[in-house]
């Protein structure tokens, strides 16, 4: 009997020490948390210049101007040649489905553009996709403005809607990395507005009585600066 009562104190002291050492090795929850992600990027100091969201306002609302002019022209790139439909078809021979094609196919590529640029933001950041595609979208909407033919301003305004779609794409996930939730409604609020007046003012453009090809030009320009 006395064998059976001392068993448990015996049973108690061989595992209090292997309990107490699993507990000293053993970090505390908080340290795993970093270390579960390798690809977890956590900014623990309450300001970190590193930290978009810690910029400066003036900082913060430049990008999302450029953002937003970034939007406005390329909605502006999509209907600024509708009203002038007609002159370009008589300058290059081309059909009413022709005709019709060369502007629904700049519209085409801004739909398929995401699929690949999305992702390649995700591998090389979006930044340089954003800067890749601003380049892409300027050498061929310089292409739209120097055509001379109807199979290369088809082709021209289908790749640059491809390089336009970029910021139709990356440019909310830009403001969600600047703003905090409590600060975003007003940037997104004036990016989702400006890009709108694209499409009034490339048609006023058009009925003003500008050629096509100058405002395909001006088009460049304002991409350029921005």
């Amino acid at each position: 009997m006395a064998s059976s009562n001392n068993t448990p104190e015996i049973a108690l002291d061989v595992i209090s020490p292997v309990l107490a050492s699993t507990t000293e090795d053993t970090p505390p929850a908080s340290h795993n948390i970093k270390g579960a992600d390798p690809f977890l990027v956590a900014f623990d100091e309450p300001y970190d210049a590193d930290n978009p969201k810690d910029w400066p306002k003036g900082r913060k609302w430049a990008v999302t101007d450029v953002l937003s002019a970034s939007g406005f022209n390329r909605i502006l790139v999509s209907t600024i040649m509708a009203p002038a439909l007609s002159t370009i078809a008589k300058e290059l021979h081309m059909n009413a489905t022709e005709s019709a094609l060369s502007l629904s196919s700049y519209l085409l590529a801004t739909a398929i553009g995401p699929l690949f640029i999305g992702p390649l933001s995700e591998m090389y950041g979006r930044q340089v996709v954003l800067h890749a595609s601003n380049i892409w979208f300027l050498v061929w909407n310089i292409a739209c403005g120097f055509t001379n033919t109807k199979e290369l301003l088809i082709g021209a305004r289908f790749l640059a809607g491809f390089g336009a779609s970029a910021i139709y794409a990356l440019g909310g996930g830009v403001l969600g990395d600047i703003w905090r939730p409590e600060e975003r409604g007003r940037s997104l609020g004036v990016y989702l507005l400006i890009p709108l007046l694209g499409a009034a003012v490339g048609a006023c453009l058009t009925l003003a009585g500008f050629p096509a090809k100058c405002l395909r030009m001006m088009t460049n320009v304002r991409q350029a600066r921005s």
